[in-house]
């Protein structure tokens, strides 16, 4: 059942992928790419998380506002993570455009850095060591002259939980766990020209729902929109649709306030630098046989 779910969300997510490739270009609405991979992955399967977009400096959570007039720049350094899910069992996969061209040697730092952790996991399968995933991942990044992002992290999946269990680092670790049998798991090395380090940005659009209520009336409309998400995160896209956005906005830091939504907040890497991003994900099956998705 698992591998078939996996199998299911991996065809949608490299249909996604397709429609990424075709519609990330210069000038191009950012929001409208969104919606276009968003719709292609329900298509086939359901979205595990809002596509993540993020771009130059900033490695991960940023996806469009329901607002957003934003348009692709011409040197922009896109990390694009998808994630499709069946019955809850996600393949969470990310690439990096570089609409420049002049970013090759950075973008193949995360991907050559990924290529050596499967190789890794590949031979050594459930006895794959975490730290020694971490070492290899950071070495290899290091050696095209970048730094490895210290504080994001692979990690394990299970059904609608996309961090479940273990954590998979991106530079070297003493640890000594192994991946083990019937474990899905998320390898995502960054590599980064900066600090090797990110922080909270301001700019939040993807949100966690929790199981706190509201009494607030427009706060208890949305939580009712979020009661068959299963704890999957949501874009700021996806609900309230008839409010103003300013309704919308207000309504949303009060539930975040409240603790009925936790926020997921755009995390950067110091200004002017550039990271690029490359993640698939592996399942490890019973009989230890290795299958590989978002190749």
């Amino acid at each position: 059942m698992i591998l078939e779910n996996l199998e299911k969300a991996n065809k949608a997510w490299l249909s996604a992928k397709k429609v990424a490739l075709k519609e990330i270009k210069f000038g191009k609405s950012i929001l409208d790419c969104a919606e276009k991979i968003e719709s292609e992955i329900r298509k086939h399967a359901e979205v595990a998380f809002p596509v993540n977009l993020s771009r130059n400096n900033s490695a991960a959570h940023y996806s469009p506002l329901s607002d957003s007039k934003e348009v692709w720049g011409k040197d922009d350094l896109i990390k694009v993570d998808i994630g499709a899910q069946s019955n809850g069992y996600t393949i969470d996969g990310a690439f990096t455009i570089d609409l420049s061209g002049k970013n090759e040697k950075l973008v193949n730092a995360s991907k050559n850095a990924l290529e050596k952790a499967l190789d890794y996991i590949k031979k050594n399968k459930k006895d794959s060591k975490v730290g020694e995933i971490g070492t290899i991942i950071e070495k290899e990044i290091i050696l095209f002259g970048f730094k490895p992002i210290s504080n994001l992290m692979g990690h394990e999946i299970s059904a609608y939980s996309l961090h479940a269990g273990k954590s998979i680092p991106n530079i070297s670790q003493k640890d000594n766990s192994t991946l083990g049998t019937n474990r899905i798991y998320a390898i995502e090395p960054f590599a980064s020209t900066g600090n090797g380090f990110v922080k909270n940005a301001s700019f939040c659009s993807i949100y966690f729902p929790t199981e706190k209520q509201t009494r607030n009336q427009i706060g208890r409309k949305i939580l009712k929109e979020l009661e068959n998400s299963k704890g999957l995160p949501f874009s700021e896209r996806w609900i309230g649709k008839d409010l103003n956005p300013t309704s919308k906005k207000i309504t949303l830091a009060l539930l975040v306030k409240e603790g009925c939504i936790r926020p997921a907040p755009q995390l950067d890497d110091r200004e002017g630098c550039l990271i690029s991003q490359a993640e698939a994900t592996i399942y490890i099956g019973e009989n230890n046989n290795i299958h590989i998705f978002a190749r």
